[in-house]
């Protein structure tokens, strides 16, 4: 675990307000982002990023409203993928790629190179947030906090959440001010699993979300990602969808690939009473106007 000094949040204040409206704001707009700031002060925000989204492109962009955030006192909670990472360890050691469904096949090669990998990039997350005076602490899911069981005989060592273990201490270092960068890698027994990094963000969300007083539970999950959200038909971003018209939607051959578990995880989030969107990394000061009530870019999911 690593802290660093906290600047004045005065000054990010101004940052964030400058951020979400460029034109500047009227008394009336600046109190309504006051007060939002305020209610996240007392619940954490889950945040789960995918190695997509830690490329170069959109990289520095996140983890700037993520710094934004921090200093202003919103405890955040950050759960990582790294699908293109490990895809490069495999093709690196000769291994075959294949996915189901958007879940990883995961035999005992792959899962030695996802204990390899994985816990490396939770690493030079929490390193990097460090880096931009951010406060951060590296949780291993495997290591006694994701408890999984087997998702079927064909993907392999691939699991689902049954039970998120240790809450009330990851609660505890957001609301310190210290970021829980969570990999997610589960286990059952001594064996470690695969875990699909949406579907483990969404179970830490609705686990964190029944932990704690009412005031203090998770109450969002943001999924930051490297395209424009979910699509419609035309290719054009459903900026705003509940829960039953998303099934609909997913029913159908509109969402594929890496998109499906991203919509299941949504789904299980929303209807487990923890807000949901699906954002756009790519975009500029995206994560901050999604969490503050400001829908630049992406798609919001509700009951």
């Amino acid at each position: 675990m690593s802290r660093v000094a906290n600047p004045s949040k005065a000054l990010y204040f101004k940052k964030l307000v400058d951020a979400l409206v460029p034109g500047g704001v009227c008394r009336e707009e600046r109190d309504r982002i006051a007060h939002m700031v305020r209610a996240y002060r007392r619940s954490p925000a889950v945040v789960k990023v995918g190695g997509s989204a830690l490329s170069e492109q959109c990289g520095p962009m996140v983890f700037d409203n993520i710094k934004t955030l921090g200093n202003l006192g919103i405890p955040l909670v950050i759960v990582h993928g790294g699908g293109k990472e490990i895809d490069d360890a495999m093709k690196a050691r000769g291994l075959k790629i294949e996915r189901r469904g958007g879940q990883r096949v995961t035999d005992g090669h792959t899962i030695a190179v996802l204990k390899d990998v994985m816990p490396r990039i939770g690493h030079e997350i929490m390193k990097s947030l460090v880096d931009e005076n951010i406060n951060a602490t590296h949780v291993w899911g495997h290591g006694g906090v994701l408890v999984v069981e087997r998702m079927s005989e064909e993907l392999g060592f691939v699991g689902n959440v049954v039970e998120v273990l240790g809450t009330h201490g990851i609660l505890g270092f957001a609301r310190a001010g210290i970021i829980p960068v969570i990999t997610p890698l589960g286990y059952s027994g001594d064996q470690v699993y695969n875990i699909n990094a949406d579907n483990a963000a969404a179970r830490i969300a609705v686990a964190l979300g029944a932990s704690g007083k009412s005031a203090r539970r998770a109450r969002k999950i943001i999924f930051v990602t490297n395209v424009a959200g979910i699509l419609d038909g035309s290719n054009a971003t459903i900026r705003d969808i509940n829960v039953a018209d998303l099934k609909a939607l997913a029913g159908g051959s509109t969402i594929s690939g890496g998109m499906i578990p991203k919509v299941e995880a949504a789904i299980y989030a929303v209807e487990g009473g923890v807000g949901a969107s699906i954002i756009d990394g790519r975009k500029e000061n995206s994560l901050l106007s999604h969490l503050l009530g400001y829908n630049g870019s992406g798609t919001e999911i509700h009951s």
